[in-house]
């Protein structure tokens, strides 16, 4: 299958040059969970050209009934098992795999490789983290908090810039 038969009702939506510029795009995801599995599928299917993930975490069953893994990836490392899927989908797209826990000791070695960042982080003070160097270092993040539970406060939308 050719890239534009997989992406022909993509193309109903964008322009030719809005096409090619997501061809050409480079995304970085942090945090491979609920929420980062399934931004990084969408983007795969949506034609993406590069993709880094990034999270140091292993599939444990408890990740099956709500993230991106199948039974057979129990056990690997989330990025091997998410990159796995991604190239299944979009065999031609750049995956950059990295297996890390990004800490302030390291932002400084990664981020600057990616210039959209799509944060996917579970605790709040990586997101805060992650978010405040974006911002400060005039990156584009993408940044979503209390999407797991339910009680609290609701959710609304906060453009910070970038």
């Amino acid at each position: 299958m050719t890239r534009e038969q997989r992406l022909a009702r993509t193309a109903l939506l964008m322009s030719p040059a809005q096409m090619e510029r997501l061809a050409h795009a480079h995304v970085m995801l942090l945090g491979l969970g609920g929420v980062g599995g399934h931004a990084a599928e969408a983007l795969a299917r949506g034609g993406v050209g590069k993709m880094t993930i990034v999270d140091h975490d292993t599939v444990s069953p408890s990740n099956l009934n709500r993230q991106q893994y199948w039974p057979r990836h129990v056990g690997r490392p989330k990025v091997e098992a998410l990159a796995e899927l991604l190239l299944e989908l979009n065999p031609k797209m750049g995956v950059e795999a990295r297996r890390m826990r990004l800490d302030q000791s390291n932002m400084a070695e990664v981020l600057p490789t990616c210039p959209i960042w799509v944060e996917a982080f579970d605790g709040p003070d990586d997101k805060t983290l992650l978010v405040e160097t974006a911002l400060l270092g005039g990156y584009r993040i993408a940044s979503a908090s209390g999407m797991g539970g339910w009680g609290g406060k609701a959710m609304g939308k906060r453009y910070l810039g970038n």
